[in-house]
């Protein structure tokens, strides 16, 4: 039964939106009257509540009664139950596919939670402040149980049959950006990219002629990708399917992934040849391209191998920076979990406790080294590429002719850049963007500055300088005061009694110092005794970061 709007549905709405709350009446004020209150407006609430009780006992809507409402201090309550009020069944519903042990009951109890909405809430009522506040809320609450659904069909391969559902909810909601971008992608995902790339354009005008600005930058960049024909990254997809469960999406799998090729088979004899679920600290610079590695050996092991070497969970990525965890346990079968950008032990331990069971890679800049002794992790120093890897990523993305011309200008580049893989990438970028401009001349710019310094602008844009900057931040002041001496140093190889000398600093004093840099990760150590720091590094603070 659907009632006129009038004062006491009003009030009704207000306290159904509530239920089992307190509602004050300068809340119920607002809702029925907004800024036209009149003179007496308790005596008036009391009215409208009077008028109401009658309504409810005539007609016993919905299953309430006059009963159901109870006067307390400083306003008013409703009783209401999952059995009585859709919007309780709806959040009991969607609160159970939180709990849900596989994706597949999970959406099944998403769709049952949805199934409770009948149009917009409270749309029969004249009431802006109820539209405004907590009916937009609510839709939101909806919004959000509908991106999971899209989320768990994409990842099923269900791209074509959610389609029709996403083009009406993108007309419902023409601004929201997360279900263009589900659009999007199953558009893409089921072979259509001119439609795809069709609906970015419509929300792009939507936003520019509503607004006055453009679509984030994810969707911004998932347009990028879609208009280029890249492969996209893998949706979120069920933990028993082998692949991926994330508080974020991964980063999709470079497609100029360079070398590593026996990092990639070390880390893996430690991954999967353990009587126990190993812990892998992969650790380097920023920029070392730590990342990369660890979402190409997720792939590789739990997506690239018939038996999935071990890992019927799947791998599932976390994202340090996120500090959160999934809403859900920890898979019940083995699986590989990625832990990325971890800045301290103490931030990786809820990460390590939920995922006791399986194995894990974390990749932080830091060695993590208190790990190997409180949960008997090992620790993997990522270091740059090597000249030959670096100098094939080059002659991938210049092309041979570039490279065979210039042989020498290549490898010497390779060399300032200290065959850093997101300098190089930096690098190679802004050469792209200059045609004709040879590699030798490109030796000449980069040895005038720092290679660290060099950016690439824009909302995804990059530089190292930046990275260096934000990890140096994270360092003890006198460690990072300590590297600042090492690259003013007139040789960047030392042995202890050298760099003493050299320093003014008695041997334990700087024995102490290093120490605490090797297990950040900022200085290298060489056989023979060797202390150093990279040559990216060592450029970039001697320029005067």
């Amino acid at each position: 039964m659907v009632i006129p709007s009038s004062k006491p549905t009003v009030l009704l709405g207000a306290l159904l939106l509530h239920a089992n709350e307190t509602v004050s009446q300068e809340y119920l004020r607002n809702a029925l009257w907004g800024d036209e209150r009149p003179t007496a407006a308790g005596a008036a609430i009391h009215t409208t509540m009077l008028r109401l009780r009658k309504l409810l006992d005539k007609y016993a809507l919905g299953g309430a009664s006059a009963g159901n409402i109870e006067t307390v201090p400083g306003g008013y309550r409703i009783s209401a139950d999952a059995g009585t009020l859709d919007l309780l069944a709806f959040r009991k519903a969607v609160q159970r596919a939180g709990e849900a042990a596989s994706e597949k009951d999970e959406l099944g109890l998403l769709r049952s939670a949805l199934s409770n909405w009948q149009g917009a809430p409270v749309a029969n009522l004249v009431s802006p402040a109820l539209h405004d506040g907590v009916a937009a809320a609510l839709a939101e609450e909806r919004i959000n149980s509908l991106a999971r659904c899209h989320e768990i069909e994409l990842a099923l391969g269900n791209c074509a049959a959610i389609i029709p559902h996403l083009r009406a909810l993108t007309a419902e909601y023409r601004g929201n950006e997360q279900l263009t971008a589900q659009l999007m992608e199953a558009l893409y995902r089921a072979g259509r990219q001119s439609e795809a790339l069709g609906a970015y354009g419509s929300i792009s005008r939507f936003l520019r002629e509503t607004f006055g600005v453009d679509p984030g930058p994810a969707l911004r960049q998932l347009h990028l990708a879609i208009l280029r024909g890249e492969m996209l990254g893998a949706a979120v997809p069920p933990a028993r399917q082998g692949t991926v469960v994330a508080v974020a999406r991964p980063p999709a799998d470079l497609k100029d992934f360079s070398g590593r090729h026996s990092e990639l088979a070390d880390i893996q004899e430690l991954l999967v040849h353990q009587s126990t679920p190993a812990i892998v600290v992969v650790s380097g610079l920023p920029g070392v391209g730590k990342t990369a590695l660890a979402v190409r050996l997720a792939r590789h092991l739990c997506e690239g191998l018939p038996d999935s070497s071990g890992f019927p969970g799947g791998w599932h990525f976390l994202d340090a920076r996120h500090k959160a965890l999934p809403d859900r346990p920890a898979p019940q079968e083995h699986a590989l979990i990625v832990l990325d950008g971890v800045r301290s032990s103490d931030e990786a331990l809820p990460a390590l406790d939920w995922a006791e069971a399986h194995t894990v890679v974390i990749t932080s800049r830091h060695s993590l080294a208190d790990l190997v002794i409180s949960r008997g992790a090992t620790v993997f120093r990522l270091r740059s590429w090597r000249r030959a890897e670096s100098l094939a990523f080059l002659t991938s993305v210049l092309g041979p002719r570039s490279t065979e011309a210039e042989p020498e200008a290549a490898d010497e580049l390779a060399a300032l850049c200290g065959d850093h893989p997101l300098a190089l990438r930096i690098l190679t970028t802004r050469l792209l963007l200059r045609p004709g401009h040879d590699l030798a001349s490109a030796v000449g710019t980069v040895r005038a500055t720092s290679p660290a310094s060099l950016t690439v602008g824009g909302r995804q844009g990059a530089s190292v300088g930046q990275r260096f900057d934000d990890y140096l931040g994270t360092l003890p002041p006198p460690c990072a005061e300590l590297l600042r001496e090492l690259a003013a140093a007139p040789e960047n190889r030392f042995k202890l009694s050298e760099g003493a000398a050299l320093l003014g600093r008695s041997e334990d004093e700087l024995q102490s110092r290093l120490d605490e840099l090797l297990e950040a990760g900022a200085v290298e150590y060489r056989p023979g005794g060797l202390y150093g720091i990279h040559t990216l590094m060592r450029s970039y603070l001697a320029f005067g970061s």
